[in-house]
C-alpha cells in the first residue's frame, strides 16, 4: 500500500506533486485502464524524487510537472488544469491524515511488514526479525 505522506512543513510543494501524481495516474487509467494508471503513477512519482531541485522551491511548481510528465512520457496534457482545480486535495490530504493518526508515521520511508512497523529499512535482519515475529504471532 501506499500512503501520501507530503511533509508539508520542510517541503511546501510536496501536497501539489502528490496531487500532479494522481492527476498522472487518473489520465493514464482512463486512456489505458487500471494497469496503465499504476506505471504511469511509479513512473512520474519516481520522476519527481529524481528531479526534486527542479520544482522544490519554485513558488507555482505546475508547469515544472508538466515538463517533468512530457520528459517521462506520462500524460502531461491537462495535468496543470488537474493540479489547479484541486481534484485530488481531499484524496491526498486523507492520505496524510491516515499517515498521521492511524498509522502515526513521523518520517519517510516507512515500512510494514504483516502490520508491525520495520524499525531500520535498510537492514535485511530486520525484516527477518519482523518475518519471524510476523510468523510466531499468526501461529498463535
Amino acid at each position: 500500500e501506499v500512503h501520501h505522506f507530503p511533509l508539508k512543513s520542510i517541503h511546501p510543494n510536496a501536497m501539489a506533486a502528490a496531487e500532479a501524481a494522481e492527476c498522472v495516474a487518473s489520465e493514464a487509467a482512463e486512456s489505458g485502464g487500471f494497469e496503465a494508471g499504476e506505471v504511469a503513477f511509479w513512473t512520474f512519482h519516481d520522476a519527481l524524487f529524481v528531479n526534486q531541485s527542479r520544482w522544490a522551491a519554485l513558488g507555482d511548481p505546475v508547469n515544472m510537472f508538466v515538463t517533468i510528465a512530457s520528459e517521462v512520457g506520462v500524460p502531461a496534457e491537462g495535468l496543470g488544469l488537474c493540479v489547479r482545480s484541486g481534484k485530488y486535495t481531499d484524496l491526498v490530504e486523507a492520505g496524510y491524515q491516515n499517515a498521521v493518526q492511524d498509522l502515526r508515521l513521523t518520517g519517510t520511508p516507512s515500512v510494514f511488514l504483516g502490520g508491525l512497523k520495520v524499525g531500520d529499512y535498510a537492514n535485511l535482519d530486520e525484516y527477518l526479525r519482523l518475518m519471524r515475529l510476523s510468523d510466531a504471532l499468526a501461529a498463535q
